[in-house]
C-alpha cells in the first residue's frame, strides 16, 4: 500500500495586508525555506514575501493545483478575509512548520472550527505542543512538538 502524500497550499504574505503569493507544494517546510532565502519564485524575492499567514492541506494534488488556481482567481479582499477567518492578526505561521525558533512571536488566537474551515490554529506555549489545527483531509487534529513536521493524531 502507498504512503498518503499531503500536499500544501498556501499563502505567504510581505506584512500584515502587504504583498500576497498563492502556492502550492508537497513540502511546506521546505518550500518557506526556500522562500526566506530567496532560493524560490523571483517575485517572492523582488517583494520580500516570506511570512505564512494561511495553508490548508489535501490528499490529492490535482485537488490543490485546483484550489491554488481558484485561489489566484479570487479577489484580493477575499483572499484578505480568507486569512483573517484563521488569522485574525497576521501572524507569521511559520513555526508550525519550521519550529517555534522561526518566529520572534508565537503567540495567537484561537477560535471554533466554522462548516468551511479547512484549519484553525490554536496556539500554545508548552514546548512539545506548540500548535494545534485540524487537517481537513481526515478531520483530526494536528500537533506539532519539537518535530519539524505536524504528524496528525486522533481525538481525545
Amino acid at each position: 500500500m502507498q504512503k498518503p502524500h499531503t500536499y500544501y497550499v498556501y499563502i505567504l504574505a510581505s506584512r500584515s495586508y502587504g504583498t500576497l503569493y498563492i502556492g502550492v507544494t508537497n513540502d511546506l517546510a521546505r518550500r518557506l525555506i526556500e522562500h526566506r532565502e530567496g532560493r524560490a519564485d523571483s517575485f517572492t524575492k523582488k517583494y520580500n514575501v516570506t511570512q505564512l499567514m494561511w495553508f490548508e492541506t489535501h490528499g490529492e494534488i490535482t485537488t490543490a493545483i485546483q484550489r491554488e488556481k481558484s485561489l489566484k482567481r479570487w479577489r484580493r479582499n477575499w483572499k484578505i478575509n480568507l486569512i483573517e477567518q484563521t488569522n485574525p492578526h497576521w501572524q507569521d505561521l511559520t513555526h508550525v512548520f519550521l519550529g517555534p525558533e522561526a518566529n520572534t512571536e508565537a503567540s495567537g488566537a484561537s477560535r471554533k472550527m466554522g462548516p468551511r474551515d479547512t484549519l484553525a490554529l490554536a496556539f500554545d506555549k508548552g514546548p512539545r505542543r506548540t500548535v494545534v489545527g485540524v487537517d481537513a483531509r481526515h478531520e483530526l487534529p494536528i500537533s506539532h512538538s519539537t518535530f519539524r513536521r505536524p504528524r496528525v493524531i486522533q481525538y481525545v
